[in-house]
């Protein structure tokens, strides 16, 4: 064998081979030796003792045992100053009172908020389920309980014998026709009533009043034909009446007085219409009128037999009266006392638009009175009437007719009528007076008694001068 020759010079690598196949997989391992097994850390309290001076907690786990101790306590704080209550009235302070608190930092309030207005807090609703007289023991029930309104249903409530009554209550229906309080006790069927508003007030039978509030707007007040009422509407001193209706003018069975409105004091009515009828009553009165304002009223009374009729009766001052209608009708009494409007003892100061009618419809026979304008029970001065027309229309026969009966009282009031009417008496003035009664610009027929009165520019219904007296 020669000898080896020198090396040559390194070759290019080669290109990269083919992956090869995978291999088998090989065998499962053998399971590894189970760790120890782990410990919960436990916590419990600890007493004040050797581990811990004053107390805390201990925590055990596979650790060992280790502790939280409570800190030493602090030291006693200062002694507090305590605080001292006492009312603290309406001033300087507190506008409307409050309370004072007096501590030793000083002095300070809690004051009351301004006073509110009363507000409606109790509103009670009485539904209407079909069941009249079931809705009726509801109101009273509701009523009872003195909430400051009740709100009803359409429907009639029927409280039979009962009564409502309602201390300063405002008592609303659903409409005057819609919704009305029937009832038939010997007692008003409403009393003490703040307000009735927008429904019918109805006594369907017995003797009695019917009602009694303060304020009535948007009100029928009626009474069954067998039914007896004496004041249908008892206004409470200082009342309102806007848009009230009383009565229906068919006869009630009334045995004594029978009136449309007893004002128990002074009034503000405006938009009021009375229609009264009775052949039994022994006085059938529109209004009794103790001062205020009158204004935008018609009355209507009517009777078959022997009772007295009377339109309003003032007896007070007539702050503002004015549009004021009165129709009284006699239909077959011999003996009618009719007057239409009344003034007593301290009837005074102003009407205006005032109509009168007074009509009878049978030949009257002596003791038959009728009165246009009565004031012949006058005795505070200042009565004046401007706009005013009386008249009467009879069937010819005996009796009193005097259309203007002036002051008979011992202390008679001066007075004036002007722009007027007074036509139909056989008696036109009748004047028994201490005090002058002056007429201008009117028409007057029929004769003047007394002396003490005086006209200008007045003539009769012909068209001729009046001389006064």
């Amino acid at each position: 064998m020669g000898a080896m020759g020198v090396a040559g010079e390194k070759g290019d690598r080669g290109d990269r081979g083919e992956m090869g196949a995978i291999g088998d997989a090989g065998p499962q391992g053998s399971p590894g030796t189970p760790g120890t097994a782990g410990q919960s850390v436990v916590s419990a309290f600890e007493d004040a003792g050797v581990n811990c001076t004053y107390g805390g907690a201990r925590f055990d786990s596979a650790s060992g045992t280790s502790y939280a101790c409570n800190g030493a306590p602090g030291g006693a704080g200062s002694a507090g100053a305590s605080v001292t209550v006492f009312p603290e009235a309406a001033g300087t302070n507190c506008a409307t009172g409050g309370t004072r608190l007096v501590s030793a930092s000083g002095t300070s309030f809690v004051c009351n908020g301004a006073t509110g207005t009363l507000g409606l807090a109790r509103t009670v609703v009485v539904p209407h389920n079909g069941d009249d007289v079931a809705a009726g023991l509801a109101l009273v029930y509701a009523t009872s309980a003195s909430p400051l309104q009740v709100l009803l249903d359409p429907g009639v409530y029927d409280i039979g014998t009962l009564q409502v009554f309602a201390t300063l209550a405002t008592i609303r229906g659903a409409g005057k026709t819609a919704t009305t309080i029937r009832g038939r006790t010997s007692a008003y069927v409403l009393v003490n009533v703040q307000e009735l508003h927008d429904l019918t007030v109805d006594r369907s039978a017995a003797a009695g009043p019917v009602v009694a509030a303060a304020v009535l707007k948007g009100v029928n007040v009626t009474a069954a034909s067998t039914s007896q009422p004496s004041d249908f509407v008892a206004l409470t001193n200082g009342g309102t009446i806007s848009d009230v209706s009383v009565g229906t003018g068919t006869n009630v069975a009334t045995t004594s007085q029978v009136t449309g409105v007893n004002c128990r004091g002074t009034a503000t009515i405006r938009g009021l219409k009375v229609a009264l009828a009775s052949d039994t009553a022994s006085i059938a009165l529109g209004v009794l009128f103790n001062g205020g304002q009158l204004n935008d009223t018609h009355v209507a009374v009517s009777s078959t037999a022997n009772v007295s009729l009377g339109g309003v009766s003032l007896q007070g001052e007539c702050a503002g009266c004015s549009g004021i209608s009165i129709d009284l009708t006699s239909q077959t009494d011999t003996t009618p006392v009719m007057q239409g409007f009344m003034g007593t003892s301290s009837g005074t100061g102003t009407v205006s638009g005032l109509r009168v009618r007074l009509v009878n419809l049978t030949a009257p026979v002596t003791g038959s009175i009728f009165r246009g304008l009565d004031l012949s029970t006058a005795s505070s001065p200042g009565l004046r009437f401007t706009d005013t027309h009386v008249s009467l229309s009879t069937v010819p026969g005996a009796g009193s007719q005097v259309g203007v009966s002036w002051a008979t009282g011992a202390s008679p009031p001066s007075g004036i009528i002007r722009n007027s009417s007074i036509v139909g008496f056989s008696v036109g003035l009748n004047v028994a007076s201490s005090n002058p009664l002056r007429i201008t610009q009117s028409v007057l027929d029929g004769t003047r008694l007394g002396s003490n009165f005086a006209c200008a520019q007045v003539i009769d219904s012909s068209g001729a001068a009046v001389t006064c007296p």
